[in-house]
This record gives structure tokens, C-alpha cells and sequence, in this order.
């Protein structure tokens, strides 16, 4: 409901949604063009993700569901989170995760988006053994 109506209801909130949306775009998009400092980019990310952790991650893992060459290296850049942006962004895998859509094709294989984030799951989990589910 809050993620939804609510900045739909208040401008300020609105301008804020969108200001994280535009900014994030601009982040992904460095993110695959600049791998060699990793570490600026993944300070950026972090500042990003603490102002409006929700939204930004729901953006960025749509991108890596989309487009997962680049997975290693968002991964990477988390390493800046606090553990609240952490938690968060495994809230916001397993809302991914029960999306009504489908998980697996008609040949047995799973679909790419599931396969990504599995693979963004693993790699989270695998490199930030200290978070929960």
C-alpha cells in the first residue's frame, strides 16, 4: 500500500520516487560502462540505496533480471550497505520471488528473470554470509 498510493498522494513524496528512479538509471548505467573503479560506483550506490533503499532496489533488480552480465559487479558494490539496506533488499528479492508470473517454462528450464535472481541470491548470500532471510 505505502509503496504504491502513497507517493502517488503527496507531490513531495512523488518528486522524491522520481528523483530515485532517475538517479538510479543513471547509476546502472555507469555501473555497466565504468567496471574499473568499482569502488567510487559502489559508494554512489550506497548513498543512493540509503536515501530510498526500497525504490532502488526494486529498480535495480528489475535491471538485473533484464540484463544479469553485470550482476558481479552490483554485488559487489553492496558491500557498502548498512545492514538495514541488507535486510531490505532481501524483503525486496523474496517480493520478486513470489511474483504471480512464471518460474519455469513448458521444456523444465527456469525462466531468465528466476534464474537471475537466483543468481543474485547466491551471490548476496555466498559474499554476505551474515545476513538473514
Amino acid at each position: 500500500y505505502w509503496k504504491d498510493v502513497m507517493y502517488d498522494k503527496y507531490p513531495e513524496l512523488w518528486c522524491q520516487r522520481e528523483d530515485a528512479k532517475k538517479d538510479t538509471k543513471y547509476l546502472l548505467r555507469r555501473y555497466h560502462v565504468d567496471e574499473s573503479n568499482q569502488k567510487k560506483l559502489g559508494r554512489m550506490f550506497a548513498r543512493y540505496i540509503n536515501c530510498q533503499p526500497v525504490l532502488v532496489f526494486e529498480l535495480v533488480l528489475k535491471q538485473l533480471q533484464s540484463y544479469c552480465g553485470n550482476v558481479t559487479t552490483v554485488v559487489d558494490g553492496f558491500r557498502y550497505l548498512t545492514n538495514l539496506d541488507r535486510d531490505v533488499l532481501v524483503w525486496q528479492i523474496l517480493c520478486e520471488c513470489e511474483k504471480s508470473s512464471k518460474k519455469i517454462r513448458i521444456d523444465s528450464y527456469y525462466e531468465e528473470w528466476f534464474r537471475a535472481l537466483c543468481d543474485i541470491t547466491g551471490q548476496f548470500f555466498k559474499n554476505f554470509y551474515d545476513s538473514d532471510i
